[in-house]
């Protein structure tokens, strides 16, 4: 019989902490520099080109997207932060979030008679608060982040994600149900006496009816807190990418809510390949993050309460999330690396769950 203990498997190199200073004062600078010029050509087309007010303002809109999409190039070049979301999406979405600022600008203008440029200028503020909330959290995330501050979790944190005094009803709610949904995944794949990894397990909160299970994490002392709990057999600080696990040693490898994490996710998938057996199940989980989703607004609606109201750190940077996938998306990426799917449906309209076999070489 096996004893529960953590194996430091291999040394797990850490970056440093990065750049979120910089990248504080850049939004800040390019949201203001694009304001400033989106007031000055609106103004002047307005009241001395003689163009139409919805015509000027779009075009003063155009400014100031272009002046972000011009930031997003600036940022990127400090070297560990990039955005994880195509270039058209960017540009979709800022121009899609032009239209309620256009609203506020009628209604000023045209509805309470406000003087034009007072309209203008409340509107554009308006439009700089929507793309800092639905577009700057979801792009400008330091790419080390969620490596630099992960190892430091407390050992309890994802045991106090669902409780509802610490969390609050709705956060609580949509954790616990998610641990159940990969329970039942689990369960619904599981045979006893096989070979089960939890593959940046954390705690194996989820593992809920105590199943043997083996764990690897760069989080030692989440893995200490998971055996003492009896959610996991044996656990492994180990890199993610070299688990140290011989290759087709492993029936069935669960992920979940880990992908979205890392920098090298394809990498991590095509481990989790080469330590399955032949014709052995993976469980990949992850947030269902697409555009203007509901996962979209909720959770960047609280990174931006929790991070800048609240002065977290965490939710800054958006808790880490540097990928983000679809159902598409996250078929491709299993079919392309050796996966034959056998299930992917969203669960609770927050989660994306996917069920893969691995197939003969």
């Amino acid at each position: 019989m096996h004893s529960r203990t953590v194996i430091r498997a291999n040394t797990v190199t850490l970056p440093s902490k990065g750049t979120l200073p910089k990248k504080i004062v850049s939004i800040i600078f390019g949201n203001f520099l694009g304001i400033f010029l989106n007031l000055l050509a609106a103004f002047s087309l307005f009241h001395y080109a003689g163009f139409a007010f919805t015509a000027a303002f779009f075009s003063g809109i155009a400014i100031q997207i272009l002046c972000n999409l011009a930031l997003e190039k600036l940022i990127t070049s400090f070297g560990n932060i990039a955005p994880k979301i195509e270039f058209h999406k960017i540009a979709l979405m800022s121009v899609t979030l032009a239209l309620p600022a256009f609203i506020i600008a009628w209604f000023l203008a045209d509805v309470l008679g406000l003087f034009y440029g007072i309209s203008l200028l409340v509107a554009s503020f308006s439009y700089m608060i929507f793309y800092l909330v639905l577009v700057g959290l979801w792009i400008f995330v330091d790419d080390d982040f969620d490596e630099v501050y992960y190892p430091d979790l407390a050992e309890d944190y994802f045991d106090a994600s669902t409780d509802k005094k610490t969390v609050g009803f709705f956060r609580a709610w949509a954790h616990t149900s998610r641990f159940d949904n990969t329970a039942k995944l689990f369960d619904k794949y599981y045979k006893a006496g096989q070979m089960a990894l939890d593959y940046g397990c954390g705690s194996s909160t989820w593992n809920i009816h105590k199943k043997p299970l083996y764990g690897v994490d760069i989080n030692e002392q989440l893995l200490r807190y998971g055996i003492g709990k009896g959610r996991l057999k044996n656990a492994f600080v180990t890199d993610i990418y070299q688990t140290g696990f011989r290759e087709n040693s492993v029936d069935l490898v669960v992920c979940s809510q880990v992908l979205e994490h890392l920098k090298k996710y394809k990498d991590a998938v095509r481990e989790v390949r080469r330590i399955l057996k032949p014709g052995g199940i993976f469980i990949a989980e992850v947030p269902y993050d697409i555009l203007f989703g509901p996962y979209f607004f909720l959770f960047n609606i609280h990174c931006f309460i929790k991070g800048y109201w609240f002065d977290d750190p965490l939710y800054r940077n958006r808790c880490g999330h540097i990928n983000h996938f679809s159902r598409r998306s996250l078929r491709k990426l299993l079919e392309e690396n050796g996966f034959r799917l056998k299930e992917i449906y969203i669960f609770n309209g927050l989660i994306l769950s996917a069920v893969g076999v691995k197939e003969n070489s």
